[in-house]
């Protein structure tokens, strides 16, 4: 009976303790290839996890502080951890809070969940990307309107970002703040606004956007 005892307690110590396959060199780090193995993950031992996917992949620590998941830059594990994005350049993307940027999806939750972000971190993010800072087409649809009310800087890439209004919806408001008197600076940079009517209202003259604030557009048509 003590030799099975001490033969199940190694097994379940093995299974503790059991280092993951794609663990890298320095014995702390872990390479996944997407979120979904970041949610899925369930390790005491490592400290960093590195995604490699281009959209919403990137660097991550242990995190401990009281903050919740937001499925942006933290995030939950199988156990109940949870884990930081590093930052880069304090840098923040649309794609890290599952913006699909295909034209059809609705990709206003993760624009509202971008910009809870963006309005709590001012000090921190020097910009909210949308797309890729170069490169190829994108559209997001947004099938409600986008309200901005804080001090942001908002970039596409000329010509290659797009933003699709949805439902007739009024798009883009820019706006002062409806619960403290502050008149923001907003910045618009690189995109392109498109409002998608239905057949009995379509006015392709409609900008889709609404200024009650200080805005500086660039390459903003």
């Amino acid at each position: 009976m003590k030799k099975i005892c001490m033969g199940l307690m190694l097994v379940i110590s093995s299974a503790a303790f059991a280092q993951p396959t794609n663990l890298l060199a320095d014995g702390k780090t872990v390479m996944l290839k997407n979120i979904s193995g970041l949610n899925s993950f369930s390790n005491n031992t490592v400290t960093e996890i590195v995604i490699a996917d281009e959209k919403r992949g990137g660097r991550f620590y242990k995190y401990t502080g009281g903050l919740t998941a937001d499925n942006g830059v933290i995030f939950s594990d199988a156990s109940g951890g949870k884990w930081k994005r590093i930052i880069p350049d304090h840098v923040i993307r649309l794609d890290w809070w599952g913006a699909a940027g295909d034209g059809i999806t609705d990709d206003k939750p993760a624009m509202d969940k971008a910009l809870a972000y963006y309005k709590k971190n001012t000090v921190s993010v020097n910009w909210l990307q949308l797309g890729g800072s170069t490169g190829s087409l994108v559209s997001y649809r947004f099938n409600d309107t986008i309200r901005i009310d804080f001090m942001a800087d908002i970039r596409g890439s000329a010509n290659n970002t797009t933003l699709l209004f949805g439902n007739n919806s009024p798009g883009l408001k820019l706006r002062s703040s409806e619960t403290i008197a502050y008149i923001p600076t907003i910045y618009l940079s690189g995109l392109i606004l498109k409002q998608v009517y239905s057949a009995e209202t379509h006015n392709p003259k409609e900008a889709g956007i609404e200024i009650n604030c200080i805005a500086h557009l660039k390459d903003v048509t």
